[in-house]
């Protein structure tokens, strides 16, 4: 878990990252990353479901292998979609 203004708005945002793995299948017991963003809002914090979904997609790609190298990217990102 980590607190980062991720949507660069002056408030820190949550963000966390689990391994999970389904032990289902020929590829089960693969370990592959799950992510959750939370952006602050007014009234608490809000999901970000887009951006997880985004990044989850990216994790296909294995480039996502802790909550740091989820962090650097968000930091290099040039866009957000929520």
């Amino acid at each position: 878990m980590a607190l980062a203004d991720i949507d660069k708005d002056g408030q820190d945002d949550l963000m966390v990252i689990i391994e999970a793995m389904t032990g289902v299948g020929p590829s089960g017991a693969e370990p592959f990353p799950l992510f959750g963003v939370y952006l602050r809002r007014a009234n608490g914090f809000e999901r970000a479901a887009t951006l997880e979904e985004r990044l989850s997609s990216d994790a296909a790609d294995r480039s996502w292998i802790s909550l740091q190298s989820l962090l650097d990217h968000l930091v290099t990102a040039p866009d957000l979609p929520d």
